[in-house]
């Protein structure tokens, strides 16, 4: 993102797939999965990073790989789908997918 215009550039946000209700809803469904690996600024990158190096680390023990991987997209599906119903604005990041 840095290389194209910038993590807090929201035609960049928009160009690699944030959430942006009117293009989920004219078809971009995938909208609701791509904002899990973009976030908005470093300091976003790295707090969502250290969340789940701490969160993510044990939620994997408890459960395994694969059901790990599951829960991670299932949540950050509910949490973009959260987005899309309460909230216009255009959002990105993995903190859905992560609390």
């Amino acid at each position: 993102l840095e290389l194209n215009g910038g993590s807090t550039n929201t035609e960049t946000l928009l160009k690699f797939g944030a959430k942006e209700n009117f293009r989920i809803l004219n078809g971009e469904w995938w909208r609701f999965f791509t904002p899990m690996i973009l976030h908005i600024g470093f300091i976003h990158l790295l707090m969502n990073t250290f969340a789940l190096y701490y969160l993510g680390t044990e939620v994997e023990r408890l459960y395994g790989k694969l059901r790990f991987l599951f829960i991670y997209i299932f949540a950050g599906f509910v949490g973009s789908l959260a987005s899309f119903v309460f909230n216009a604005n255009i959002s990105a990041g993995a903190s859905g997918a992560i609390f």
